[in-house]
């Protein structure tokens, strides 16, 4: 007997009917199935992998599916493949070729659509985050737009010395250019094609640029690894910090959780005889290093933080290196593959935390690696020729979100300082990364201000936003939050101290000492009694950066002279770098008969200069040439503060300085610092570090008090040479957080007093108790859910607050907040009630394409033991086999008992059963289906021929 078989196939976004007999005709139904899998549309939410033809002249270049796991589709395009980038429906395929190097490829057909010539190989390709702009640096930077496959303008402006890589913001607007012939950093505006702001020369020999999943700029280079961050606000890269080794390292190939970073050694030998340096971002600093194998290493990849994949060429040899253990590679094999000769180029997939495949390219075969399970989970092979390189493009997939990943989620800054970017990266149920989702950052803390409000992910999956803090001391949080679904985190913003323990002036260059500073004529800064000239380099996170260069110039003299030495001198271990001025004699500028000059000196580094007054003060009896003197007045007069902790005492000390006891002096300086704090990196106290008097002679000390209580002594400094003493008090201070909680966790019937009342002990953001009298806020978010009564909000003598609690009408879980200022603790608390039925109602039995949408939802009901339904009532919901994605994994019921979800099938075939369960009640199950697209084979349409 045979059979007709009425197939759709899909052509384009069009179907056609292919029931002729003549062309139908097949022998058994099975046949029919096999068509049904061979017409399968091409995923383009399936991540793409452009291999190139091994023997070196052909231009086959053949295209595979990372999951599902199908090919290949050969096509004509080019000899060799470098990178490739999802543009809208199409691919931008990069080969090393000046003829062809572009080619735009089809993501559905593999088709190419359009080629570009360059002229030359690009030297470094780099794709902006929304995916909208390639990077190509080939005569200069060019631009593609790949959703209007257009060039857009060459860019125009100075990107030094023949510009050597590329890397892009965040944000996708700005590009920065890496010259290592120039050791500079351009900044490249991408909505004007032009340069902008300051180039940054990087203090030593650089040789790659990268921008990390966290958002910030990582250069490469001999010995060292430059942490940089660009802050929009300010249209500047600042350097933040640094990573020391022995070594000549390129680009640098990060973990998906952007905790861990590998770099090939570029000249390993007697010197460096290491192939791999491995690195912490965290904590900055060399985690460890893979000793020199047999042959030079081409390529790694990093599919998780404890393990890297390193590819030697030369040996056509894959090396296994565990984070743990880097000292031991050993060769990879793996159950079912035992050997692999003549590996050809590696590539992973792009799931995240953790990559879920390594692909591996051996002579003419593709072999797909589960990282999970350590196996081989899928072969391709192809038919006379051999594989080459791999250039893997990124999914451009939109499914439904399920996860939400931050990086950067935990800072600490000091007052003034920019936090790192607030990033986010959006993944499926299965990793993925989701483009085109919608985040909305939101401040949970008063006095935080976000920049981007709302952003989008890209095609990488990521979206950020950069915030400003207050300078006032305590923690700081922000949400991020995926619209439509229940996918959020949590940012958290520590701003530290300043009086009582830590402090600084920000980042970069600073003006430690020196500056404002009174002088006599023929008198040196390195005088007893006087300061030297004194500045710090530091980076974003207050880290000090030794051995760098700074030069110090003379470039103004009023009614004196001077000079300055050295020219230039060297930051030390603290960052330190000091100069002397030596005052000539006053020329004129009395006033009121007192001989009065002025010198202004600048320090610069790294193109950044601040500038130092030094002012000459002569003596109106003995003449100009003859020291002066300066008198101060101090309030208060007792010389005596109190400073609550982590608050800022606004115009605490104010100093008058007067010349000779008579002529008030303008741009006198005055600072405050600890007397019992020896480290030689203490700051200025004063609100702004160095404070400089006004015409009237007057300077402001608002003195901020980090988180050390007691009774301090301080010192003032004036003019450099004057010192008054002050004792500070620093006292507890206002409620930020709650330490030995009680009452939490309790259950309870609907309507039931619980037999513990909610209490808490009120500490300030130091773990200071605060002082009584002090005052928190008691709420019940869901209202009806509970009654608060006997309620203390005001802080008694043990640093103690409670509330006794009602439960409402409102099964499940119950939250009662308490606010200390900008923080919430949330005692969570639960209310029962006696489920006599629990039961499925609707949803079971369904049938729906992988990646798509179950029709109907899965629905239950819960009741009482009386038959009631039960309203707001936590159901849960999980996924017990197969692929498949959940609305929620948690739904209430409604006011008929009765809760639901939706279900949208996963990237995998085969039967699905979820669950769904209330305590004390047995679970029940929905037995799903998720189908292959394509034709749906139906009895009715079978035939006898």
């Amino acid at each position: 007997m045979n059979f007709a078989v009425r197939a759709v196939k899909a052509r384009g976004n069009k179907t056609y009917d292919s029931r002729s007999p003549e062309e139908n005709m097949f022998k058994n139904v099975v046949l029919g199935a096999l068509l049904c899998t061979v017409l399968l549309p091409v995923a383009l939410s399936a991540q793409t992998l452009f291999i190139g033809s091994g023997d070196g002249f052909s231009p086959t270049v053949y295209g595979f599916r990372g999951d599902p796991f199908s090919g290949p589709v050969a096509f004509t395009a080019t000899t060799s493949v470098l990178q490739a980038y999802p543009a809208g429906n199409r691919y931008y395929v990069f080969s090393r070729n000046s003829i062809g190097t572009v080619s735009v490829v089809d993501a559905t057909t593999f088709g190419v659509v359009r080629t570009f010539n360059l002229g030359q190989a690009p030297g470094a390709l780099a794709q902006t985050p929304d995916g909208r702009k390639i990077l190509v640096l080939n005569l200069g930077l060019r631009i593609f737009d790949g959703v209007l496959d257009t060039e857009l303008p060459s860019v125009t402006g100075d990107l030094g010395l023949s510009p050597s890589d590329v890397a892009t913001s965040f944000d996708s607007r700005r590009a920065f250019v890496l010259s290592t012939t120039s050791q500079r950093i351009t900044i490249v505006d991408l909505d004007t094609y032009s340069t902008t702001g300051v180039p940054v020369i990087v203090p030593g020999i650089p040789t790659a640029i990268a921008s990390g999943p966290n958002g910030l700029v990582y250069v490469s280079g001999q010995n060292t690894i430059w942490e940089y961050m660009y802050d929009p606000a300010s249209n500047a890269l600042a350097l933040r910090g640094q990573i020391t080794f022995s070594g000549y390292i390129g680009k640098l190939q990060f973990s998906p959780d952007g905790t861990r970073a590998v770099a090939i050694n570029l000249s390993p030998g007697v010197a460096s005889p290491v192939s791999l340096f491995i690195f912490d971002l965290a904590n900055r600093n060399l985690l460890g290093s893979v000793p020199q194998l047999p042959a030079a290493v081409s390529k790694v990849v990093v599919p998780d933080s404890n393990r890297c994949f390193a590819l030697s060429p030369a040996l056509q040899k894959l090396y296994q290196v565990s984070f743990a253990n880097p000292g031991a590679p050993t060769e990879v094999s793996f159950p079912g593959l035992p050997t692999l000769p003549a590996v050809r180029d590696i590539a992973v997939s792009v799931e995240a935390p953790v990559n879920r495949y390594l692909f591996i390219a051996v002579d003419t075969t593709l072999y797909r690696i589960d990282l999970v399970t350590n196996s081989v989970s899928g072969q391709l092979g192809i038919a006379g020729n051999r594989l080459g390189d791999i250039a893997a493009a990124l999914p451009t997939t939109s499914n439904v979100p399920s996860n939400v990943i931050p990086f950067n989620a935990n800072q600490t800054v000091g007052i003034g300082a920019v936090p790192a970017p607030l990033i986010v990266k959006v993944v499926d149920f299965s990793g993925k990364p989701v483009a085109n989702a919608s985040v909305s950052f939101t401040s949970i803390s008063g006095g935080l201000i976000v920049t981007t409000p709302i952003a989008v992910t890209g095609v990488d999956g990521t979206a950020g936003t950069t915030v400003s803090v207050p300078a006032v001391i305590g923690v700081y949080q922000v949400s991020a939050t995926v619209f439509g679904v229940a996918a959020s985190t949590t940012f958290t913003i520590n701003v530290s101290t300043v009086v009582g323990g830590g402090g600084g002036y920000g980042y970069g260059l600073q003006i430690w000492a020196g500056h404002g500073q009174v002088i006599g004529p023929n008198v040196s800064t390195s005088s007893q009694g006087q300061e030297q000239l004194r500045v710090r380099y530091v980076d974003a996170a207050g880290n000090p950066v030794p051995g760098v260069t700074v030069t110090w110039t003379l470039t103004d003299a009023q009614y004196t002279t001077g000079t300055v030495a050295p020219a230039v001198s060297v930051t030390d271990a603290n960052g330190f770098a000091v100069a002397d001025y030596f005052a000539g004699p006053v020329t004129g500028g009395a006033i009121l008969g007192n001989p009065v000059g002025t010198s202004t000196i600048a320090a610069t580094a790294f193109g950044q200069t601040v500038v130092f007054n030094v002012i000459t003060v002569g003596n109106p009896v003995l003449g100009a040439n003859f020291p002066g003197f300066i008198t101060v007045r101090v309030t208060p007069p007792d010389r005596r503060l109190t400073v609550k902790a982590g608050t800022t005492a606004t115009g605490a000390i104010t100093a008058q300085v007067f010349a000779n006891g008579a002529y008030p002096l303008s741009g006198a300086s005055i600072r405050l610092i600890s007397d019992t704090d020896s480290n030689p990196t203490r700051p200025s106290l004063c609100g702004g570090g160095i404070v400089l008097t006004d015409a009237s002679g007057t300077a402001v000390c608002d003195v901020a008090a980090g988180g050390t209580q007691g009774l301090g002594s301080y010192t003032l400094i004036v003019g450099g040479s004057t010192r008054v003493a002050f004792a500070i008090e620093v006292t507890p201070g206002l409620p930020a957080n709650v330490q030995d909680v009680r009452g939490n966790n309790q259950r309870g019937r609907l309507g039931e007093r619980l037999p513990i009342a909610l209490s808490a002990q009120v500490i300030d953001a130091f773990g200071n108790l605060v002082e009584p009298g002090s005052q928190v806020t008691w709420e019940v978010p869901v209202a009806g859910s509970a009654t608060l009564t006997n309620v203390v909000s005001t802080v008694d003598n043990s640093g103690r607050v409670s509330a006794a609690v009602i439960l409402g009408n409102k099964p499940g879980s119950v939250q009662i907040n308490l606010r200390t200022g900008t923080n919430v603790f949330t005692f969570t608390l639960t209310a029962d009630v006696s489920i006599g039925r629990f039961a499925a109602v609707s949803g079971d039995g369904q049938t729906a394409e992988i990646g798509k949408a179950f029709a109907q939802p899965l629905v239950v009901s819960v009741a009482d033991a009386q038959g009631n339904p039960v309203t707001n009532f936590d159901v849960r919901f999980e996924v017990l086999s197969g692929s498949a994605l959940l609305s929620s994994p948690t739904a209430l019921t409604d006011s008929s008992g009765r809760a639901q979800v939706t279900v949208t099938a996963g990237g995998t075939a085969g039967p699905i059963v979820i669950r769904a369960s209330v305590e004390s009640q047995p679970a029940v199950t929905f037995n799903l289906t998720a189908r292959l697209p394509g034709p749906v084979l139906d009895v009715r349409q079978i035939v006898n021929a």
